[in-house]
């Protein structure tokens, strides 16, 4: 027979929800596929997160296990979109994850995996994380598979980390 201390106690773990405003701490456990981390948090239970939803020195998402992170979490509901999904067997999702770290070179290299005309696209640096590359003007063109030399900067308008191209060169 239960006490009523512990009756009490599952009663309010039926009835907690996380606070989406609330910040809570964990640690990088691993990456489930390219746009999909997994943290822990001390509990053991753990938390799914977009790499999109992460804001990292450099938009850098190779982390070493065990680094430490902060994350805002939400019940992870099934939703159309996840209904049978890889995602379910985690209790929480993460509405946003920092991670706080020292700055990575600036000056990078990568393979286009994708690009727009002369403007823009996206470059897989060798660690495996993807950013968002842009060229300084219009005579710069880059096809799928290109290697890329770029600068990583803070952009004001994106609110997060961007690749500069530099030359249209061999980086390897």
């Amino acid at each position: 027979m239960e006490t009523q201390m512990e009756q009490q106690q599952n009663e309010s773990e039926e009835t907690w929800s996380p606070n989406p405003n609330d910040w809570f701490e964990a640690t990088f456990d691993y990456r489930l596929s390219k746009d999909v981390l997994v943290g822990k948090f001390e509990n053991q239970e753990r938390v799914w997160i977009p790499v999109r939803d992460v804001k990292s020195p450099g938009r850098h998402v190779c982390f070493e296990k065990d680094t430490p992170i902060v994350v805002r979490i939400e019940f992870n509901l099934p939703t159309s979109r996840h209904r049978a999904t890889k995602y379910n067997r985690f209790q929480y999702r993460a509405l946003e994850c920092v991670v706080e770290g020292d700055f990575p070179n600036t000056s990078e290299t990568g393979i286009v995996e994708s690009w727009v005309g002369t403007a823009y696209g996206v470059a897989r640096r060798p660690c495996g994380c993807a950013v968002f590359v842009k060229t300084p003007g219009p005579d710069m063109f880059f096809k799928e598979g290109d290697a890329i030399k770029f600068n990583t900067a803070w952009s004001n308008y994106k609110k997060t980390y961007i690749g500069l191209a530099q030359v249209n060169e061999d980086a390897a």
